[in-house]
């Protein structure tokens, strides 16, 4: 069966609940990146903790009125006004999984600390819903997962 990519980040989402916020400063963000609100809470950044399992969810979208967003066009512009989805237990988005991973369909995901995913070890906050193997990508690859 071939990998259809989708062009969007949110695959099946029971209510789209979407905010916007200021990129931190020095930050990049992909749509499909794991996120968190900064101690201000007036800024996103890249979730930044490992094993993490964030609360509220919190994942780049892209932004069809930016010039150039596609889901692989990075919020990259300190200021620049970030898009993100606040996810619900059953929604279905294509976010990133970890350079050096090895997924397996219906494996357990959890923060890689870096915006990305990888197999969970405690705090399971996502379930595969495709195997992708990453295992020699030198770039983080995008998989189809459920919030749990």
């Amino acid at each position: 069966m071939t990998r259809t990519p989708p062009n969007t980040i949110l695959l099946n989402v029971r209510n789209r609940h979407e905010l916007e916020r200021a990129l931190e400063a020095g930050q990049d963000i992909t749509p499909g990146m794991l996120l968190q609100y900064t101690a201000s809470a007036l800024t996103v950044a890249p979730h930044a903790t490992a094993a993490g399992v964030p609360s509220p969810i919190l994942v780049a979208t892209e932004m069809p009125i930016r010039a150039g967003s596609g889901i692989d066009d990075p919020y990259n512009v300190d200021g620049e006004v970030v898009s993100f989805h606040v996810a619900l237990s059953g929604d279905q988005l294509w976010m990133l999984v970890e350079t050096g991973a090895n997924i397996g369909d219906g494996d357990l995901l959890e923060s890689a600390g870096d915006g990305t995913l990888q197999a969970a070890t405690s705090g399971a906050a996502f379930r595969a819903l495709e195997a992708v193997d990453n295992s020699a990508g030198y770039v983080a690859e995008r998989i189809r997962v459920e919030v749990l």
